[in-house]
């Protein structure tokens, strides 16, 4: 990560580093007063990993689970199942109809 550093002398200056448990690994100074400038450093290290949200590591990133359909259960059939399941409703309202006399043609709860 870059790091730029404004030291009370006037003089800034950036550097490179990869930061050690969220710290300078090593000393910087000033290069033009020689000013210790690892705790400005190490402040802006703070800084720059408190602002950023946590990083998942790419190996253990887990996909988005899939959205459930709207509208509850969704069965995959064919016609033929529709035709199959017409006829079995067509026949239990017929039975139903002979045995009761009824002529409500499904709007009965007995017919269903």
């Amino acid at each position: 990560m870059e790091v730029k550093v404004a030291c009370g002398c006037g003089q800034k200056y950036k550097f490179d580093v990869e930061p050690v448990n969220g710290r300078m690994p090593v000393a910087v100074s000033c290069p033009v007063c020689g000013v210790d400038g690892t705790p400005m450093a190490n402040g802006i290290i703070a800084q720059t990993f408190s602002s950023q949200p946590p990083q998942i590591p790419v190996a253990m990133a887990m996909p988005a689970a899939a959205a459930a359909p709207v509208g509850g259960l969704r069965i995959n059939h064919t016609r033929a199942c529709d035709s199959q399941f017409s006829a079995a409703f067509a026949f239990r309202a017929k039975a139903h109809a002979d045995a009761t006399g009824c002529a409500c043609r499904s709007k009965c709860k007995a017919g269903q």
